[in-house]
């Protein structure tokens, strides 16, 4: 096609990572028989004669109908079954699981997805530091002389949106809007697995470490795969006139990317250097980040604040300014002077911290 570049890619899972869908499955949306999670179809297990009809006899009552498949004393249908990977013998605690993002059942990961993570990786890359830091301090001077003294969470929200278009201009100027990323292809939700997620406090001290909270997530586990397509309009189309802000941050993607991941890696690293198993999780991660044809990126769901922000050094006067960003606008998270003081890890069967959630590798080769 002219004046695009065409490229194909593939994802592949290094630790697991969860694209939510906005929903959560309830207690009475699945069985958790051992490590085996089975989610329900409700809708088909009623056609079943027998099973609508006691359903009918208890009031509709979806608990009863629940126990009675639980008891293995009504036939009921599957919609998919998972693994559950967290401390061996536990349910899962409060009953609700974070979803993963499906297509008709299908899961896969949104190209949106993968291109704001890109965008965040590239910008990081970029160094814009100075810029963002001073858009920052300056929304923050204009809000607290604003004669809107409405608390709301939209202006924290939106904050880092707003200050990469100060620095990219709005959508219509911004270099990435001439790269497109597809949504990758699907995969079964079979292949998903039931993650154990703790809240650790940082710097993490050791194996043994008790989380401060800990969640139940759907996510893909290190291995799967997936492909999809990219595409880059030529940038020669666009130097002759001002259409497009700062566009050389798209010239050397996968260097800058991995530029990007090495500064991220290194903060991960140090919060984490007491704890074997992540330290060589990150270690590990480190030599992959350099590996021919490749780059990584990390997306979705709990990858924390470093990993969705664009600027790496984050100083006093940033916490600084977050903090009262945060007072202003009426958010409850706290920012300290070691800001951000937790990070979310996935579980192993010990109940120890063993991963983080959400890098992914990404291949990607001209399809000309």
């Amino acid at each position: 096609m002219d004046g695009i570049e065409l490229y194909e890619y593939v994802i592949e899972i290094i630790s697991p990572t969860a694209v939510l869908s906005g929903t959560k499955l309830q207690k009475i949306d699945y069985i958790q028989r051992n490590n085996k999670i089975e989610v329900i179809d409700i809708l088909r297990s009623l056609k079943d004669e027998e099973s609508l009809s006691l359903f009918e006899k208890r009031d509709y009552n979806l608990e009863a109908l629940h126990k009675l498949f639980e008891e293995k004393k009504l036939n009921y249908k599957i919609k998919y079954t998972t693994e559950f990977t967290g401390s061996s013998g536990k349910k899962v605690i409060g009953g609700e699981i974070f979803e993963h993002i499906k297509s008709a059942g299908r899961v896969y990961i949104p190209g949106s997805s993968l291109k704001g993570a890109m965008r965040t990786a590239l910008t990081r890359a970029a160094n814009y530091d100075s810029k963002y830091k001073k858009y920052l301090n300056e929304k923050v001077a204009k809000l607290k002389v604003s004669q809107d003294n409405r608390k709301t969470s939209y202006e924290f929200k939106n904050i880092d949106t707003e200050i990469e278009e100060r620095i990219f201009g709005d959508p219509k100027s911004s270099p990435f809007k001439l790269i497109s990323i597809s949504d990758t292809s699907f995969v079964k939700a079979d292949k998903l697995t039931v993650s154990e997620v703790g809240v650790y406090r940082i710097p993490l001290q050791n194996t043994t470490v008790q989380p401060i909270l800990q969640l139940y997530v759907e996510t893909l586990p290190p291995g799967v795969k997936f492909k999809g397509k990219f595409s880059r309009k030529y940038k020669d189309l666009y130097k002759q006139n001002a259409l497009v802000n700062e566009i050389s941050i798209l010239d050397k993607i996968k260097e800058k990317i991995r530029e990007s991941n090495d500064k991220l890696i290194e903060k991960e690293l140090n919060a984490v250097k007491k704890n074997q198993k992540l330290k060589k999780f990150y270690e590990d991660l480190r030599e992959i980040n350099h590996e021919k044809n490749t780059f990584l990126l990390r997306l979705g769901f709990s990858t924390g604040y470093l990993s969705k922000v664009a600027v790496s050094d984050i100083d006093e006067q940033f916490i600084s300014d977050l903090r009262d960003l945060v007072k202003i606008t009426g958010n409850r998270m706290r920012i300290g002077s070691n800001f951000p003081a937790t990070r979310k890890f996935v579980n192993d069967n010990t109940g120890s911290p063993i991963q983080p959630l959400g890098w992914v590798k990404m291949v990607m080769w001209s399809s000309k």
